[in-house]
């Protein structure tokens, strides 16, 4: 469901980081062998430490709603 918050223009949607193709392949290889269940686990874990390091609300929420509008699309 989508944040009833207002949102700006704060997210960087262009690429930042330095190799993001690493990334993506260390993330994927973080779910071998997991379980649905872990995996979920696993997501939300990477989810709720990078919203801290984050650590602005307002920011969360555009990310949340950026997310969710990209899904229905």
């Amino acid at each position: 469901m989508a944040s009833t918050e207002p949102t700006g223009t704060r997210v960087e949607t262009g690429t930042r980081l330095k190799d993001p193709d690493a990334f993506y392949a260390r993330l994927i290889h973080l779910h071998e062998g997991l379980t649905p269940d872990q995996s979920n686990r696993l997501n939300a874990s990477i989810i709720l430490t990078m919203a801290n390091q984050i650590g602005d609300d307002a920011l969360l929420w555009e990310i949340l709603d950026l997310a969710v509008d990209a899904t229905r699309s």
